[in-house]
């Protein structure tokens, strides 16, 4: 009986669902809302570094999805040139 419930589970496949740039670009936006109102002049020094550190993230990936959003958008333009 063990022997038949240890193959089941060697069977089970896990479905990894791929992120989408929307959902990224989305997800920053909210990271940045969320911390937006901060006053960090009253926060600790740790709390100011760690709002700055999510702004920063946040940007970086909206950066990036638009980037290749746009890099795939207009790719045949650049190759006709």
């Amino acid at each position: 009986m063990m022997k038949e419930q240890t193959e089941e589970a060697e069977e089970t496949e896990f479905i990894v669902e791929e992120t989408s740039r929307a959902e990224y670009i989305a997800s920053s936006y909210n990271s940045i809302l969320a911390v937006a109102d901060f006053d960090t002049e009253m926060m600790s020094e740790k709390d100011a570094q760690r709002v700055k550190r999510i702004k920063l993230k946040a940007l970086r990936i909206i950066d990036e999805c638009i980037s290749e959003m746009y890099d795939e958008m207009f790719e045949d333009e650049e190759e006709e040139e």
